[in-house]
């Protein structure tokens, strides 16, 4: 069992009951691989156990089940349109931010949700993955979200202003 920490931040205390409940499903059900529990504060338990490694940042969160979580919380579909700025009003740092921060956007999305980036000078820039990316919000799926991602990375300043 994989216990970050005995209490969850919100209070609620994860005991020998949830190891209990979770030993007597895998003894019922011997082809089961993994039961957990996230709690929308971070609170992450797992069975059989799984022992988080520490990065160089002593950040010990994991990602394992993020996108499961999602997907339960928020069925719905969003749709997302991310604008970044080429022009020369950014400085090399807020560009790079800003891309960064895009990046990170799309890493969150499902692939349920919906979504659409494209870069803003003088003129717009598409992704060129396909040809439905420039005209249509694409379902966030791993290729897309590929895809997407390498537009973020080649994407550059702009030498004339937005």
């Amino acid at each position: 069992m994989t216990y970050p920490y005995s209490h969850s931040p919100a209070g609620l205390y994860i005991g020998k009951n949830l190891s209990s409940a979770f030993k007597l499903h895998f003894k019922k059900v011997p082809s089961i691989m993994w039961q957990y529990y996230i709690s929308s504060d971070g609170a992450h338990f797992e069975y059989p156990a799984f022992r988080l490694g520490f990065n160089e940042n002593c950040d010990h969160k994991t990602n394992r089940h993020r996108q499961i979580y999602q997907d339960t919380v928020k069925s719905k579909t969003k749709h997302v349109i991310i604008v970044i700025d080429q022009g020369n009003s950014l400085s090399l740092f807020q560009f790079g931010s800003a891309k960064i921060i895009g990046k990170h956007i799309l890493s969150l999305l499902s692939s349920h949700d919906k979504v659409i980036i494209f870069g803003l000078a003088s003129d717009i820039q598409y992704a060129q993955g396909n040809s439905c990316s420039a005209h249509n919000l694409l379902y966030a799926t791993t290729e897309t979200k590929l895809e997407l991602s390498r537009f973020f990375d080649n994407l550059t300043r702009k030498p004339n202003s937005t």
